[in-house]
């Protein structure tokens, strides 16, 4: 009986979990950094139509945790593009192919992508422009 035991717990021996396989522990140190392109002003809804172009835009991505990053647009000038001058928080999910997908719960409507060649991808749903919302800026941009 004893010798059944020890070969049953040798033959169920823990292997890897090939789940985690490529997961990076620290994705936010991976991503964190500056990001410089392209944003555009448009209507919400109407994608592709631009009301205005931001040539040199950044959008700078700093780490909260290791799961967390604040992203925070500049417009090419240096200054702040939200006259609040403060980023928001997104939570890190890193997907099968190795890139990046970027969530708030405080702005459910934004979209943020991060590809594994460090090209970002940026949505934000509740632009107001005196006074007036309706607005979203998007931004496309690689990272320096």
């Amino acid at each position: 009986m004893l010798f059944v035991c020890l070969s049953t717990m040798c033959l169920s021996t823990a292997c890897s979990n090939d789940d985690d396989e490529g997961q990076i522990s620290d994705p936010a140190s991976m991503i964190a950094g500056t990001y410089v392109g392209k944003g555009q002003l448009e209507m919400v809804g109407l994608s592709g139509m631009p009301i205005e172009e931001y040539q040199g835009m950044k959008i700078y991505v700093t780490k909260s945790s290791n799961e967390f990053v604040i992203l925070t647009p500049y417009s090419a000038d240096g200054s702040p593009f939200f006259s609040s001058g403060s980023g928001d928080v997104f939570q890190i999910t890193q997907t099968v192919n190795g890139d990046y997908l970027l969530t708030s719960t405080n702005i459910p409507n934004a979209r943020v992508s991060i590809t594994k060649s460090k090209d970002l991808s940026y949505y934000y749903p509740y632009v107001s422009v005196g006074g007036e919302s309706g607005y979203a800026l998007s931004f496309t941009g690689k990272k320096q």
